[in-house]
């Protein structure tokens, strides 16, 4: 049985993306060799000021659980939870969101989780 949709990011530069499966975001994002699983989302995000990374973000879903991970990035990652907290991401460590949560890739392209 294909997994159920378990929402959308909605990010700032206008792209709309299903969480069905993985996303692997960045400036020249690319499935990493040791992957494994259903293809997952390239979403490759236009930023003038160079600022993200060009492998810089995976959202990963596990069951029902939505989760967010910086991959080294150069410029960082931030949680913006539902209640105002605010989390920097840790390289190489993932982060549950709940819908609302705002992440944030290197200060300059929002991604919005929707459910």
């Amino acid at each position: 049985m294909p997994r159920p949709t378990l929402g959308r990011l909605v990010i700032s530069t206008g792209q709309v993306v299903d969480l069905d499966r993985d996303v692997f975001l960045g400036r020249a994002p690319r499935v990493p060799d040791d992957y494994s699983g259903p293809e997952p989302h390239t979403i490759r995000l236009v930023d003038p000021s160079v600022e993200v990374s060009s492998q810089h973000l995976q959202v990963s879903l596990d069951h029902w659980i939505v989760s967010v991970t910086d991959l080294r990035s150069t410029n960082g990652t931030e949680v913006v939870h539902e209640d105002g907290r605010r989390t920097t991401l840790s390289p190489d460590v993932p982060v549950t969101i709940d819908p609302g949560t705002k992440v944030i890739l290197a200060g300059t392209i929002d991604l919005l989780y929707e459910a």
